[in-house]
């Protein structure tokens, strides 16, 4: 079973589907002399620094800021942006909120916070909230940002099935530093690029390491199964003990988008062919060398009669090798935190499934109290659970302690999601295309296509099949 959601960053808690936690540290409640709630019927809400004055401008830079709220009864808090991150959603009375926000890659910003009586006789009809508003200045410049992760390996690369998820880019395929100037000046489109924060918590399980391998393969691209090539994405999630066949596996992905780039390779290969001059503009003279390297080979090996199938599919194997079966064309870029566990299949009954053991799990890694929190007795029924940790991207010296066996507040980790930056982003998800695609010799091409269709348990899908099949 698989499970995606988009969820706002400002209503993740614990980074996790634990909707529901606080810590203890992110309640104030008023001074005993000061009556808060005389005067007011309706909630207010009001957005402050650490030393309480009120703010409503930020600087583009991450940073900690608190949520004063006077409320008489039970209280609800919703972020309307995922730049806006909640350590608390709910409460009762009078309280102060943590508000961890983002670093701002893109452009000025504007987003919001809605406090909302929950009241059990209350309705959001009634009131429809108090918002507070939050403007946030820019931090970067955005063609810095797409510069410098043009410099980084994802779209518009080659890609190795490897062992371990999102690490087998290559070889650079185009030649990126020229795209955007030959888009701007011909009006043909070759990058997307968009910047914008979302953060996805993604839940896979499976009764299998091949299987688990398979659906994770699924998920980084619709286009290409990994699987396809004998290839693995397990990398650090494989068990340490026991057999698979007496246990099951679940993984918890964490992941922070930040900024997308998709390349419309269709339409450089296109250009590339009107003339040797623009091919040398548009693609990377590496990838030039091989790929002519590679059609004069088989031009040659096809001109023999009979024609000597083991040359071609040597030819097209050493391709292979070279480049790899399949490229980026789109690719993310922002932090992931993969929780994993393997556990007996003797421990899965009718109230615990292995999805239930992986979010108790978790809460003996990353603190949560108050509402969906899970008691001691609950812990202790995942302790023979096994459970393993991958972080990649941000500061990870923020979480590194979950690597260690230790206990990560849940303030930290969401400050881990908050403050990552250019600079230390990372590609965790990816769109891939067989390589085939970037041939211009249709009898070149003809020839890879069946080499990788040979070679691949599932055959690769070009762009559009999947919705044809639905």
């Amino acid at each position: 079973m698989k499970k995606s959601n988009l969820l706002a960053a400002g209503l993740l808690v614990a980074g996790m589907c634990l909707s529901t936690s606080c810590s203890d540290n992110t309640f104030v409640a008023a001074t005993p002399d000061e009556d808060v709630t005389a005067g007011f019927d309706k909630p207010t809400l009001a957005l402050v620094n650490e030393s309480g004055k009120e703010v409503n401008n930020l600087p583009g830079t991450f940073g900690t800021y608190y949520l004063d709220i006077k409320a008489q009864g039970k209280w609800k808090l919703e972020s309307t942006t995922p730049f806006l991150a909640l350590d608390r959603k709910s409460g009762e009375g009078p309280a102060r909120v943590k508000l961890l926000v983002g670093s701002n890659w893109g452009a000025a910003r504007t987003g919001g916070v809605t406090l909302y009586s929950a009241d059990a006789a209350s309705t959001r009809a009634e009131g429809d909230g108090t918002t507070t508003t939050v403007n946030q200045t820019s931090k970067f410049d955005p063609s810095d940002v797409k510069d410098l992760l043009s410099s980084n390996k994802g779209a518009g690369y080659s890609y190795q099935p490897y062992s371990n998820y999102c690490l087998g880019t290559h070889i650079q395929l185009f030649n990126m530093k020229n795209l955007a100037a030959i888009s701007d000046s011909t009006g043909v489109t070759f990058l997307t690029d968009e910047i914008y924060p979302v953060v996805e918590e993604e839940v896979t399980t499976a009764d299998s390491e091949e299987s688990l391998s398979s659906k994770l393969s699924v998920a980084a691209s619709v286009n290409l199964n990994f699987n396809a090539f004998s290839a693995d994405v397990k990398g650090a999630y494989n068990s340490s003990s026991g057999t698979s066949n007496t246990k099951q596996y679940a993984v918890k992905r964490m992941k922070s988008y930040q900024y997308t780039r998709e390349i419309d390779f269709m339409n450089i290969i296109a250009m590339a062919e009107s003339s040797e001059e623009m091919e040398a503009k548009l693609l990377a003279p590496g990838f030039v060398k091989l790929r002519n390297d590679f059609t004069n080979n088989i031009k040659k090996a096809i001109a023999a009669t009979p024609v000597n199938e083991e040359t071609v599919k040597k030819y097209c194997k050493s391709f292979v090798d070279e480049i790899g079966p399949c490229f980026v064309s789109k690719s993310v870029m922002g932090c992931v935190l993969d929780y994993y566990i393997s556990m007996d299949k003797s421990l899965v009954t009718d109230t615990m499934s292995v999805s239930g053991a992986l979010d108790i799990k978790f809460q003996t890694s990353v603190s949560v109290t108050g509402d969906g929190a899970y008691d001691d007795n609950k812990k202790n029924s995942v302790k023979n659970v096994e459970a393993k940790i991958n972080v990649r991207g941000g500061d990870v010296s923020q979480v590194s302690i979950l690597t260690t066996g230790g206990t990560l507040e849940n303030e930290d980790l969401l400050a881990w999601q908050q403050s990552i930056e250019p600079k230390s982003a990372v590609m965790i998800d990816m769109k891939l295309v067989p390589i085939y695609l970037l041939i211009s010799d249709q009898a070149a091409k003809t020839y890879l296509q069946s080499y990788l269709e040979s070679i691949a348990t599932v055959p690769p899908k070009l762009p559009g099949e999947e919705q044809k099949q639905q």
